[in-house]
């Protein structure tokens, strides 16, 4: 059998020496020589982790190529060659930086510096002033105040990832005569469309959407009980605003209008000169002025906004 009749491939990792004769000439594919290398190779693979493979040449004149496992060095190469980087990088910046601060060291303690020894009357008065005035701010936020959960029933036009396709099903119920917010909450934009304290209200107020070809959900909503520090007369005024919402919600579920002098009452007894609220007091004013003309879906959307409002606050 002449030279020419032999040829020299790699199976399962070793040279080997087929006969042409015996092998016809289209099966001998990189796929066909490394196929028993293959198998082998994931017989060894722990769990469902299989190995790389790259291809390689042998080192005979022939610059014959198989399928090999990838080297595990040549994973952890690059994170070597960056600590090594690193760790030279970080001691030539540490050199310069050991050299900055002695010369600034010594720079520091070739000046003279001179300290009074007396504070002039209108200086103490000054500094005395400051110190009242922190002492009286300080004295401002005294208490923690509790707030206790919330739950009510909801009615959910959508759940959605981005804001812009909430806004737009937030839209489709305002152009049709409606009412809804977004509430953020988890990463998810949910639009909110009507609000009630018992199931038998919401789904009354469903049906009424669902006539309207509007597609919403009951769900039973709430928000977790939360502390919050402030002065006692925002204390005070947060309470007396907690009772006026829970008592809203009771008018909603009666069908009845909400009252106008009830909150109007909330608005002018807003502490005065609050900064730990102000921008929530700031959100109440805007909605309430619009209560006036406000029909059932938009005093709804009202109450479910000052809840979210005032979650965001206390939280």
């Amino acid at each position: 059998m002449g030279k020419d009749n032999k040829i020299t491939v790699w199976m399962g990792g070793k040279k080997t020496t087929l006969n042409r004769d015996d092998h016809p000439d289209e099966k001998y594919s990189i796929k066909e020589f490394n196929k028993d290398y293959s198998a082998a190779t994931l017989e060894e693979a722990n769990g469902d982790e299989v190995p790389t493979f790259v291809r390689r040449h042998s080192d005979d004149s022939n610059n014959e190529h198989y399928f090999g496992r990838k080297s595990r060095f040549s994973s952890f190469k690059p994170i070597i060659l960056a600590s090594i980087s690193a760790i030279i990088i970080g001691s030539v910046l540490g050199f310069f930086m050991l050299n900055m601060f002695v010369d600034i060291d010594k720079g520091l303690s070739q000046q003279n510096y001179t300290i009074p020894a007396t504070v002039d009357d209108e200086d103490e008065d000054e500094t005395n002033k400051e110190t009242d005035d922190q002492e009286t701010a300080s004295d401002e936020v005294i208490s923690a105040a509790q707030f206790q959960s919330k739950n009510a029933f909801v009615l959910q036009a959508g759940k959605f990832e981005g804001e812009a396709n909430a806004n737009e099903m937030k839209d489709k119920f305002n152009q049709a005569g409606f009412s809804a917010m977004i509430w953020l909450k988890e990463n998810y934009y949910y639009v909110l469309a009507g609000i009630a304290n018992s199931k038998d209200k919401a789904n009354q107020l469903a049906n009424e959407l669902n006539e309207d070809k509007l597609e919403v959900f009951v769900k039973n909503w709430g928000t977790e009980s939360s502390e919050i520090k402030l002065s006692d007369d925002e204390i005070s005024w947060l309470k007396a605003y907690n009772k006026q919402w829970a008592e809203s919600l009771i008018s909603v579920n009666k069908s009845e209008n909400l009252s106008e002098d009830g909150w109007a009452n909330i608005v002018n007894t807003i502490p005065k000169n609050s900064t730990n609220i102000g921008g929530f007091t700031s959100f109440l004013k805007k909605e309430i002025s619009k209560l006036v003309q406000a029909n059932k879906w938009q005093e709804q959307r009202m109450l479910l906004n000052l809840w979210y409002q005032f979650n965001l606050l206390v939280n």
